[in-house]
């Protein structure tokens, strides 16, 4: 476990998605926060000897506390995923269309509450687009202003991620099984809608692989399953790792699957990542991962 140094005294820390750069050694993270969410910036400390020294007998690495983003838009447990745009900017997503309840689904205060908790499933079922991607910015003695980024709305805006020259962000949206495609207006921050990669399933989080210029995927084959797990049955819950690449010859976007795990060992998968011949897999149902020696082959 990493320490978090200068975190604010008393204030809870529940994350959600995450960001990390390589650009500016940072760390973003979601946080729901009981009556508000955030996203929690922190600078990371690399303690070079421990790093060099393996296994590791020491901690290798640090966080220490920089800022919160808040925004009276950021609906109340309802984003999603965060990605950095600039040393001062981020991307956020939105993926539930209405706050959660402070005290829970279960306890709703009043009739507003009620009445967005029994409205979710009918959004869900006739396809209502209602949820986002915000665009949030800030100096060093400024709070951060926030706003739509785009216009385009999603079913549930989820994972997000951008390529290495920060020129085009990626949206998924789970519910639809697709990726949108949005170039960046690197003056404005502005995103406007290019193509669509369409999934073969749903997919949860994604990252962009700088090194083989692909969007690594998170997937998850059988959402009905999936909702079950997620609302307690304890079931193994397929899932793996996809990749997206656009094809050289016609621009084409081509999904292929790399890896197919079927839960019994790490059930829901919602991330997924490569670390040499070794496929990463996180799910949030579990404090640990899963590796997969993709260098060997069983006959």
């Amino acid at each position: 476990r990493i320490q978090l140094g200068s975190f604010p005294e008393g204030r809870r820390f529940q994350g959600h998605g995450l960001d990390v750069s390589n650009t500016t050694d940072r760390v973003y993270s979601l946080s729901h926060n009981g009556d508000h969410s955030s996203v929690d910036i922190f600078q990371i400390d690399y303690m070079k000897e421990c790093l060099d020294s393996l296994p590791w007998d020491c901690q290798p690495v640090s966080l220490t506390f920089i800022r919160s983003v808040r925004s009276n838009i950021f609906p109340n447990y309802g984003i999603n995923d965060v990605v950095e745009a600039e040393e001062n900017q981020i991307y956020v997503t939105q993926w539930q269309p209405f706050d959660f309840p402070i005290r829970g689904t279960d306890n709703p205060d009043g009739w507003l509450e009620k009445l967005q908790g029994m409205s979710a499933m009918p959004i869900f079922l006739i396809g209502l687009k209602m949820t986002q991607v915000f665009h949030c910015s800030w100096t060093e003695d400024s709070e951060a202003s926030c706003e739509a980024a785009s216009e385009q709305k999603f079913l549930g805006a989820n994972g997000l991620t951008i390529d290495q020259d920060r020129s085009m962000v990626f949206v998924n949206d789970p519910v639809d099984k697709m990726i949108t495609v949005m170039e960046r207006d690197k003056n404005t921050g502005k995103l406007t809608k290019v193509s669509e990669i369409r999934l073969p399933y749903a997919a949860d989080n994604i990252e962009y692989d700088d090194g083989a210029d692909e969007i690594m995927i998170g997937t998850i084959p059988d959402i009905i399953v999936a909702i079950k797990k997620s609302k307690g049955e304890n079931i193994p819950t397929p899932g793996g790792m996809a990749v997206a690449h656009k094809d050289a010859t016609n621009n084409d976007w081509i999904v292929q699957d790399v890896l197919h795990h079927d839960g019994t060992k790490l059930s829901l998968i919602s991330a997924a990542a490569r670390w040499g011949d070794n496929v990463v897999l996180g799910s949030p149902f579990s404090e640990g991962i899963l590796v997969c020696d993709m260098g060997v082959v069983e006959t």
